[in-house]
């Protein structure tokens, strides 16, 4: 019974590991190729080779709109005149207020009533919808722009809308205060490390559901700096 147990489990294992990595290659042969800058720290050297700590230039970017988002507060108020009636206008003003103290207001108008006086719920919105993002640990989703080179540049949190032309979604993890995106280390064999001291950009390919794998480090001028 328990060599059973033992053979199913690792039936389980191979079968998990075996999935992963069709996945990664479906992933490279199918994604969106893109780059992202690297903010890259000096290889480090590991019983099995040798790797190279990565950074990324845009995590502060996220980070900055994330705590801009968290220190966002809103506010509605809705005057409803005495005396409701059917046809009674109703003004409803939404006021946005961030930590820098500006805000923004608006009003919308209806005139579409229920016969008790109550107004229909899709009439109830403000002018500006505002998502709280959780300062706790996360995962979510940004959006992304390319340019010509395929150079991934930060356009703000997902909040859910089409993609435009050349967009892109990618996943980020907050973990402890820090912004995390796809892997924190590229590996290579013992002894190459001098070939990626110029690294500045990682080659991705992205899933469209935001995954992220990292294909192979590039120079400033985008060449691959595998030996």
């Amino acid at each position: 019974m328990n060599k059973l147990v033992v053979v199913i489990t690792l039936g389980v294992i191979l079968a998990a590991v075996n999935w992963s990595i069709y996945q990664k290659e479906q992933l490279i042969a199918h994604g969106q190729g893109m780059y992202l800058a690297l903010a890259p720290v000096d290889p480090r050297s590991l019983m099995q080779g040798d790797y190279m700590a990565l950074g990324f230039a845009m995590a502060d970017q996220i980070a900055a709109a994330l705590l801009v988002t968290n220190n966002t507060s809103a506010t509605a108020t809705v005057d409803l005149a005495e005396g409701v009636d059917n046809g009674q206008r109703l003004d409803s003003t939404a006021s946005v207020n961030n930590s820098e103290g500006s805000d923004t207001s608006g009003s919308i108008e209806s005139s579409d009533t229920s016969e008790s006086g109550e107004i229909a719920d899709e009439n109830l919105a403000t002018s500006a919808e505002i998502s709280f993002v959780d300062s706790s640990n996360h995962d979510g989703l940004v959006l992304v722009a390319l340019d010509d080179n395929q150079q991934a540049s930060f356009l703000q949190i997902y909040d859910g809308k089409a993609l435009g032309a050349k967009q892109l979604l990618i996943k980020y993890r907050l973990r402890d205060g820090e912004i995390k995106l796809a892997s924190n280390a590229f590996f290579f064999e013992e002894g190459q490390a001098a070939a990626f001291e110029s690294a500045r950009f990682g080659y991705f390919k992205v899933a469209t559901n935001g995954d992220l794998l990292l294909v192979s480090l590039h120079d400033k001028d985008f060449r691959n700096l595998a030996p």
